[in-house]
């Protein structure tokens, strides 16, 4: 896969605390200039700040509850 398409590029990721978003966050955040991850945190919705813990320290990534 080619990757060069992201590089610098700033992406959103509505549902990003979910298993997909949190995924695709993981697997873009080392090719990317930053990712905005917005979940609303629906109760038994699959959304988990645990999911992103790999990453959320990253100073490029922005959570927005």
């Amino acid at each position: 896969m080619n990757l060069s398409f992201w590089r610098d590029k700033r992406v959103f990721i509505a549902g990003g605390l979910g298993f997909i978003g949190s995924s695709l966050a993981e697997f873009l955040m080392p090719h990317v200039h930053s990712i905005a991850i917005l979940d609303a945190q629906v109760e038994s919705s699959g959304s988990n700040i645990c999911n992103i813990e790999n990453i959320k320290s990253d100073h490029r990534l922005h959570w927005i509850n």
